[in-house]
């Protein structure tokens, strides 16, 4: 999804672009966890896990944007989700969120900056 398809109208101000780098962790719970690796977001699940199935943690860090006005919110948008993700914001697991997200207003949180996504 391209951000000329949202179907909501993109706030003009305090952008973050989130492309990297991320630290990408599988979680596997037959197996040990293995080491971090970085990457540069986006990225196919293809070509991060060469097609494999199951967990994955993905953390990144940022500063909020300053100068906000008190009518104003932050919002994180994920785009291309092709499945379902459970989510966790600040270590709050949230609800499940389906796919596709692309209205901010659908995401069931605000203000809340930071989240880890599983597919």
């Amino acid at each position: 999804m391209s951000e000329d398809s949202l179907r909501w109208e993109p706030y003009d101000r305090h952008w973050i672009r989130l492309r990297g780098p991320w630290s990408v962790t599988w979680v596997d719970p037959t197996e040990h966890i293995a080491p971090p690796q970085r990457v540069t977001l986006p990225m196919s699940w293809g070509e991060l896990f060469d097609g494999r199935h199951g967990t994955a943690r993905f953390e990144r860090r940022f500063q909020q944007p300053t100068n906000l006005d008190a009518n104003e919110r932050v919002v994180i948008t994920l785009c291309e989700i092709r499945t379902d993700v459970s989510a966790r914001l600040n270590d709050v697991k949230l609800s499940p969120l389906t796919h596709p997200l692309g209205d901010p207003a659908s995401v069931p949180f605000e203000d809340v900056l930071s989240f880890d996504v599983t597919p």
